[in-house]
């Protein structure tokens, strides 16, 4: 008895994820169709449902909370590239994939780009200016050296003149 309760559980959980896939299918194709109504928040839901994940295991592999994310599917949160793209990731879709399905896409798509382009000349910005402290200390530390040595060859220098100076008077 026990064992048929859960063949019928394990049936109707995979029908209830098979309608869901299906219902995320015709909201992606609807909405490839007519892109006038679909959010970046709407195309996250349909790819997370059409892979069969919860909001919660998606949420998990982005280290948020359920909450948190039910917030970003809600239209809440304000994405940002750099979330949009880990997101993505995580969804094993390309970003520029999921954010094609979004209504004005075309329109933001420069925004986007700019975004993306001044992310990454931040970035050789800060890869440059810690090469440059890099370059600093080492150049502060043979510095130094350089000083230790100047004050070593002072002192034989002046030794070298004290024994001149001894010879001299014998």
């Amino acid at each position: 008895m026990e064992n048929e309760e859960k063949k019928l559980k394990n049936i109707l959980s995979e029908a209830k994820n098979r309608k869901r896939k299906e219902n995320a299918i015709a909201r992606m194709t609807k909405a490839n169709e007519d892109k006038s109504n679909i959010t970046i928040s709407d195309a996250i839901r349909n790819i997370r449902v059409s892979k069969n994940l919860t909001q919660l295991e998606l949420a998990e592999k982005l280290g948020m909370s359920q909450n948190g994310y039910s917030k970003i599917e809600r239209g809440y949160t304000l994405l940002t590239l750099p979330r949009i793209k880990e997101i993505a990731k995580v969804l094993d879709v390309n970003y520029a994939e999921l954010l094609s399905q979004v209504e004005g896409f075309e329109e933001e798509k420069e925004e986007f780009e700019t975004v993306k382009i001044n992310e990454e000349i931040r970035q050789v910005k800060l890869k440059y200016l810690k090469r440059i402290k890099e370059i600093s200390r080492q150049h502060a530390r043979e510095e130094q050296l350089l000083r230790q040595n100047l004050k070593e060859k002072d002192k034989v220098i002046q030794l070298l003149e004290d024994k001149i100076k001894l010879l001299e008077s014998r």
